[in-house]
């Protein structure tokens, strides 16, 4: 009776609220959808104005100055006009632009493209907007994307996510472009081939996120909703367009729900959550009191028998619990001692080859080839260190179940190439032959590309390490469309002709710190968390990984199962990151910076200051935090890198007062750190800090960086 009532009125508590939720957003929603629709139907009218024939810039004036923008279109930066000009004819339009009375005409930038779509007309004519007449809108793929959706489908077109300059400032927002494309012919031609014959040119519109959206906040949640707006079909913080009340990705709201809608064209993702002040307007705290009621009654009768078997079942249990205890602390203790051995042995070596590399340095007799090969040799060592360290990190994160991943369609295949190019080297080096093999087509899975390359990697270090020279390793990647749903399953194979896994092993290989036989694997060191990470990460993948041997000196082969999409696979071919010469800002066009650098380690402040000294920059350095203060305020360096775990002050202590500074609050301030993990990220970007960088510091993100500073 108790379990009755009390699920009734949960129940009757929780579809109430579910009601109330529903209701706030889908008027929510509503308000956005309703808005937009305004917004492209003056969009619209627009278009039609430009399809009637020539029309001039005063005319054109007068046109948008009945419309009212800034008070009926909240949001809606202007309405412009964009003529389609073919690049054989650039120069005869610019002139003719020239002569109608703009002498200081221009396109810019310079492009190869094809067709130019330049801004010719936009008003109202602000500063923001005047600095746009005249550039090439092709140029930019966003924006020349959206532009040629519009040209062949006839509609209105959204661009993803650009950033536009707030007005009176040099500061950008998040905003999207929406272009209407404008035909010589009346209406829409009827095919996609006459609409791109006949294209005039586009009417757009450039809208800023916040204003266009925080009106409908005020209005209809009333405090009792959240909601993030985000560009594209995946709440990713990389595409937030807007945040409207409380962070709703805030632990566990009581009510939160996704949408989904389209915007000329362009979906958009809307993530709801409750409030606060919604909650208190709940009624399901009333349950608990009626299960605390009822409760009440239950002990009542049952306490009496309770006590009496409580303490005779206390008592085996503690004499279990004791024996099982002795018997986990004994095999934990084993694997501690050898956890640390091999720990130990593993941090050894890298740092073994690298002290032998500077006693070689260090005597001087070499050529330039034989101190590139030892340049090399440490940081080979340097690169085996950081992958050692950020294994344990991941260890780390999945126990505490920190793992995020960053889904987007790749090519399997693409992927395998990759990991191949960083384990070939040391292929090479054991004298052994690695293969790849992958189909034509590409093998698209929903995975993290750099989780995904981690697996491979582990797979085939794995398979490197117990594979004796002379052995023959390869990389299969294949998709088997006979198994779950279509397309089917992507499959990678990693058999090698190594040593083997006895039958005995192979249920326990994937356990954390599990090995094969010691006795013949230890001289190939290895910390044993290596198949435990790519399990668990395939796993996160919603697929599953297996291992098989024949048997002792019989080789052994890997398998990664994953469900295939039908989808195009992201390009991979685009850099990570700025090659080490960003650092100098590319050849003959290095800009000469003065750079504060806040380190309590001197070795580690005198390398940074001698490679930006050689590097053409004036460099300062301060010990510590108080001093990096003071140098700041009245130095005013372009740029300062700063230590967070500094003596005296913090660096956090250093980027606030830093901040405070009114004439100081240009500096632009980056966080040097051991500390890797997002909560240190996010700590470090609250204190001040624009940039959060992770020691031993990547010289490619660092050259990013320093090219970045105008």
């Amino acid at each position: 009776m108790t379990g009755s009532a009390t699920a009734l009125v949960a129940r009757t508590a929780v579809d109430r609220d579910r009601a109330r939720f529903s209701d706030s957003v889908t008027a929510t929603q509503d308000a956005i959808q309703e808005r937009m629709k305004t917004y492209l139907d003056a969009l619209q009218a627009s278009a039609g104005l430009f399809a009637a024939g020539p029309v001039s810039r005063p005319g054109f004036h007068t046109f948008v100055e009945h419309l009212k923008l800034s008070s009926r279109f909240p949001g809606n930066r202007g309405i412009g006009w964009s003529p389609t000009v073919p690049a054989a004819q650039q120069g005869d339009f610019v002139l003719n632009v020239r002569q109608s009375g703009r002498p200081d005409f221009r396109l810019f930038p310079t492009s190869g493209h094809p067709v130019r779509q330049p801004v010719l007309l936009i008003e109202p004519l602000d500063h923001g907007n005047k600095d746009s007449l005249g550039y090439d809108m092709a140029s930019e793929p966003r924006r020349r994307a959206a532009m040629q959706r519009a040209r062949d489908t006839g509609k209105s077109a959204a661009t993803a996510e650009v950033s536009l300059e707030e007005q009176g400032s040099e500061s950008t927002e998040p905003g999207f472009l929406v272009f209407t494309p404008v035909y010589g012919s009346a209406g829409v031609p009827a095919t996609v081939e006459l609409r791109r014959k006949q294209l005039k040119g586009f009417v757009y519109s450039p809208f800023r996120v916040r204003d266009l959206l925080r009106g409908i906040f005020s209005e209809r949640s009333a405090g009792q909703l959240a909601f993030n707006v985000y560009d594209g079909t995946h709440a990713a913080p990389d595409t937030l367009l807007f945040s409207a009340g409380q962070n709703v990705r805030q632990d566990n709201p009581y009510m939160r729900g996704p949408r989904r809608i389209q915007v000329a064209g362009r979906s958009w993702t809307l993530d709801f959550a409750s409030t606060p002040r919604f909650d208190a307007a709940s009624q399901r705290g009333n349950p608990p009191l009626v299960l605390l009621a009822g409760l009440l009654v239950t002990l009542l009768i049952t306490a009496v028998t309770w006590f009496e078997t409580r303490a005779r079942a206390e008592a085996e249990r503690a004499k279990a619990e004791a024996e099982k205890s002795r018997e986990a602390l004994r095999r934990a203790n084993q694997a501690k001692d050898e956890f640390i051995a091999m720990l130990g042995h593993e941090l050894r070596n890298p740092v073994g080859a690298l002290v032998n590399v500077i006693r070689v340095m260090r005597l001087g007799k070499m050529d330039r080839p034989t101190l590139n090969r030892y340049l090399d040799v440490a940081a080979r060592q340097v690169r085996l260190q950081t992958r050692l360290v950020d294994d344990l990190l991941d260890v780390s994160r999945f126990s505490t179940g920190n793992v995020r991943l960053q889904r987007q369609p790749v090519d399997l295949a693409e992927v395998a190439r990759r990991a191949l190019g960083d384990m070939a080297a040391r292929a090479e080096e054991h004298e052994q032959d690695l293969a790849l093999e992958v189909p034509d087509e590409p093998v698209v899975v929903d995975g993290d590309l750099v989780r995904l390359e981690q697996v491979i990697a582990n797979l085939l270090s794995n398979a490197i390490k117990y594979t004796p020279a002379g052995g023959k390793i390869r990389l299969v990647v294949k998709l088997d469309p006979s198994v779950g749903e279509p397309p089917g399953e992507a499959v990678v194979r990693v058999i090698d002709t190594g040593i083997g896994i006895a039958p005995g092993q192979l249920e326990g290989i994937f356990e954390l710190f599990a090995q094969t036989d010691k006795a013949k694997t230890r001289a190939q060191g290895g910390l044993g968390i290596g198949l435990t990470l790519a399990k668990r990460l395939i796993e996160l993948h919603g697929g599953l990984i297996a291992a098989s041997s024949p048997g002792e000196n019989q080789g052994s082969e890997f398998s990664v199962h994953l469900p295939a999409i039908d989808a195009k696979p992201v390009s991979l071919d685009t850099p990570s990151s700025l090659p080490a010469t960003a650092l100098v800002g590319g050849e003959g066009e290095q800009k000469r910076l003065r750079i504060l650098i806040v380190e309590d380690n001197a070795d580690a402040r005198d390398m940074l200051r001698d490679l930006l000294t050689l590097l053409g920059h004036d460099v300062m350095v301060a010990e510590d935090g108080r001093v990096g203060i003071e140098k700041a305020l009245h130095l005013h360096p372009d740029i300062a890198l700063i230590d967070l775990g500094l003596p005296v002050v913090s660096g956090f202590e250093v980027a606030e007062r830093v901040r405070a500074d009114r004439e100081a609050s240009g500096i632009r301030l980056i966080a040097l750190t051991g500390y890797g993990q997002p909560e240190d990220r996010r700590r470090a970007l609250e204190a001040g800090f624009d940039e959060h960088m992770v020691k031993p510091l990547d010289l490619d993100g660092l050259g990013r960086v320093l090219s970045s500073v105008e």
